[in-house]
């Protein structure tokens, strides 16, 4: 835990379970409200930064551009936290998904997310 300007304690990861990439979608669903936006990679939780507002103008195009053009059977998402595996998730900016669901199955979701030069991939 660390203190923001005003003195309020902020949530972070805990630096041993770091280490030992222990962290699992249950710490995810437990986490505070407060806490920052994270993802797992094989146990380890990432801090993911904000996006900038030149990010968000094109995911938000991107989306749009999306919910216009996909086939009926298929939705435009933004912001939808995928499971991989119990120890894997990822939120990408922008995605297609299968229409007239609530939950995604990762199997049916059909893309590649590149973060420092490693792909997660979704499908399996």
């Amino acid at each position: 835990m660390t203190a923001d300007p005003a003195g309020r304690v902020r949530w972070t990861p805990d630096p041993k379970k770091l280490r030992l990439a222990t962290y699992t979608i249950e710490h995810i669903l437990s986490l505070p409200d407060d806490a920052p936006r994270v993802e797992l990679s094989d146990g380890v939780m990432m801090v993911v930064p904000a996006p900038t507002y030149d990010h968000q103008d094109i995911s938000g195009l991107l989306w749009l551009w999306l919910r216009q053009h996909a086939p009926r059977e298929f939705r435009a998402s933004h912001a939808t936290g995928i499971l991989v595996s119990l120890n894997t998730t990822f939120e990408p900016d922008v995605l297609r998904c299968p229409s007239g669901t609530s939950r995604l199955d990762p199997g049916r979701v059909a893309g590649s997310v590149h973060r420092a030069g490693k792909t997660l991939r979704a499908r399996r």
